[in-house]
């Protein structure tokens, strides 16, 4: 009497495929402390978030996953019902982990610059360049760099109308973080001669 090993097979394909699942779930997960510091460093080091870096490492994720379910494992190329569900639900999850992620990401940034900023001073900033960028549906986005000096700017997207009317070497107020220079907050952008001299006579 022979016996049907193609029960046996498909129970570790099953298993298999769980703890791939498994796995991939856990380093999503994990790799959030991780995604966090590095965007600490860019906002410390380069003085913008790398908003683009992070969205395409999280769709890099999930595009793993996908291939784990239908290209990695081999499976058959109609699988049953039970396989398509278990393909679905696993995406679905990834989906909800990658989203909460990056709300979290985001809002761990927020604190830590806010936490930054707690121990700051005020001080005269200047205006180093400006840029906008258009998107493929023709929207576009603004975009001022302030800081203490050049190698201390720091980016901030401003409204058009703000953008349009400050420019590269325009006076400004700031606020700026003593642990982290590069982090700050323009407290005034268009500045009048007497709070130029104010900022200028609390900084002597």
């Amino acid at each position: 009497m022979d016996y049907d090993f193609s029960h046996d097979s498909d129970g570790h394909d099953t298993i298999r495929k769980q703890k791939i699942i498994l796995i991939t779930l856990i380093i999503m997960i994990v790799s959030t402390p991780f995604e966090i510091m590095l965007m600490k460093y860019f906002v410390i080091n380069d003085g913008e978030r790398t908003i683009v870096w992070h969205f395409f490492y999280c769709v890099v994720q999930f595009l793993v996953l996908f291939v784990i379910n239908f290209t990695a494992l081999e499976q058959p190329q109609y699988p049953d019902k039970k396989d398509r569900l278990d393909a679905v639900l696993s995406l679905i999850v990834a989906a909800i982990i990658i989203v909460f992620k990056v709300w979290f990401v985001n809002y761990r940034v927020n604190s830590f610059e806010e936490q930054a900023l707690s121990n700051s001073n005020d001080t005269i900033g200047v205006i180093t360049q400006k840029y906008l960028t258009q998107g493929k549906h023709g929207e576009r986005s603004y975009y001022l760099w302030a800081g203490k000096n050049d190698s201390l700017s720091r980016r901030h997207e401003v409204s058009e109308q703000l953008y349009n009317c400050i420019n590269p070497g325009d006076t400004v107020i700031l606020q700026v973080s003593k642990e982290y220079p590069r982090i700050n907050k323009v407290l005034i952008w268009d500045t009048r001669e007497d709070e130029i001299a104010k900022y200028r006579n609390s900084n002597k």
